[in-house]
């Protein structure tokens, strides 16, 4: 099967829900990486793929109570998958459930945000893990901080689009 090569790589934990699986085709195709269907592929098996198709970062969706509910970013190296970043998603708008477009193809992203401490940190995860685009029309990442989590909204030609997303930073 042919797959295009892109420098991110989104994918879901190995038996996922129906809503997990909308989730990483949302983000697939906003952020212009391949979605690769997991099945029985362990991380090693990531690993191989994405050497193969030359990505930097695989982006993870797992399950939590049938909902997606942690989100790992890993860096790719050439001996392992490095975890570099990991989130617990504490809430999910779909763009299907919400009625939004979701753009396809690779865009240039930028990260916005409202200052606050915890959309400060996400921020900085994200933009330390996800692989730089500079091809295509700007999408903004925007992250506010509310409480004790950010929420992450897509913004394209000054139109909210995709999905929305409140998360948290996990510790290690």
């Amino acid at each position: 099967m042919y797959r295009r090569r892109s420098s991110l790589i989104v994918t879901t934990s190995r038996r996922p829900s129906k809503r997990t699986r909308s989730l990483s085709r949302e983000l697939a195709l906003l952020l212009g990486a391949t979605r690769i269907t997991r099945g029985k592929k362990s991380l090693s098996a990531l690993h191989a793929e994405a050497l193969r198709l030359g990505a930097k970062a695989v982006i993870i969706i797992a399950n939590v109570k049938g909902n997606p509910g942690v989100l790992r970013i890993y860096n790719v190296s050439e001996n392992s998958l490095a975890e570099k970043a990991t989130f617990r998603i504490e809430g999910v708008s779909l763009a299907r459930e919400a009625r939004r477009e979701v753009p396809p193809g690779a865009k240039r992203l930028s990260m916005e945000s409202d200052g606050s401490p915890i959309a400060r940190e996400v921020v900085a995860s994200l933009q330390s893990s996800l692989p730089p685009s500079d091809r295509g029309e700007s999408l903004v990442l925007r992250v506010e901080g509310r409480e004790e989590r950010a929420v992450v909204t897509f913004l394209f030609r000054e139109r909210v689009v995709g999905p929305t997303l409140k998360l948290k930073p996990l510790k290690k």
